[in-house]
C-alpha cells in the first residue's frame, strides 16, 4: 500500500493526542468524577503516560524537530485531508484486489515482557506500526493469538483488517482463521 505510513504519520498522533483532552474531559465531566483533567494527569502513575499528558495532550502540543508545535493545525489538517485519504487507500486497495481482509502480524515481533523498556517510544513506536493505519482509518480490525515464541513463551498475534462497514464478515473470517490456528497453550 503505497504512502500508507506517510498518510497514517499525518493522521496518528495529531489525532490522538489532541482529541484525547477532548474525550477525556467530556468522560470525566459526564460520568460526574469529581475531578478535572488536571487532577487526573497529576494521579497517573505510569511516568511514560503522565510524560505524554503533561507534554502534549494537557498543553495541546506535538512533538516536532525543534521541540514542540501547537497540535491544532496538524489535528485540522489530519482530518481534512490526511485521513480521507488514508480512508480511500484503504477502500481502494480492498477494491481493486477483491479482498475481505488484509492479514499481518499484530506486531512485528513476539510480545515483550512488562517491564519499563516496554513503553520506551521505539519499542511503542515497534507495538503500534502494524495495527495503527487500520485504526487510524476507522476500519475494523480482529486480532487472534496464533503462536508462542520459541524463546520467549510470549504470545504472537495475527491482525485481520476488513473493509470499512464489514464487520461481521470480518468476524467470520476470524472465527474460520482461529479454527485453523486451533487452540494455543497459555503463555509461559
Amino acid at each position: 500500500m503505497p504512502g500508507l505510513m506517510e498518510l497514517n504519520g499525518a493522521v496518528g498522533f495529531p489525532l490522538a493526542l489532541y482529541e484525547a483532552y477532548d474525550d477525556m474531559a467530556a468522560y470525566l465531566a459526564k460520568y460526574r468524577t469529581g475531578i478535572d483533567i488536571a487532577q487526573l494527569t497529576a494521579g497517573i502513575a505510569s511516568p511514560d503516560v503522565k510524560g505524554t499528558f503533561e507534554a502534549f495532550v494537557v498543553p495541546r502540543k506535538l512533538p516536532a524537530a525543534n521541540g514542540v508545535v501547537d497540535a491544532r493545525p496538524a489535528y485540522e489538517h489530519a482530518m481534512r485531508v490526511a485521513r480521507p485519504a488514508l480512508r480511500k487507500l484503504y477502500r481502494d486497495t480492498f477494491a481493486k484486489h477483491k479482498l475481505d481482509a488484509l492479514v499481518f502480524p499484530t506486531v512485528p515481533g513476539v510480545a515483550l515482557a512488562a517491564t519499563p523498556e516496554a513503553s520506551s517510544p521505539e519499542n511503542f513506536g515497534a507495538l503500534i506500526r502494524n495495527t495503527d493505519p487500520g485504526s487510524n482509518a476507522g476500519i475494523p480490525g480482529v486480532q487472534l493469538p496464533s503462536g508462542l515464541g520459541a524463546n520467549s513463551g510470549l504470545p504472537v498475534g495475527l491482525e485481520l483488517d476488513g473493509p470499512a462497514g464489514s464487520d461481521r464478515r470480518l468476524l467470520a473470517v476470524g472465527l474460520a482463521v482461529e479454527k485453523v490456528l486451533g487452540r494455543l497453550p497459555a503463555p509461559k
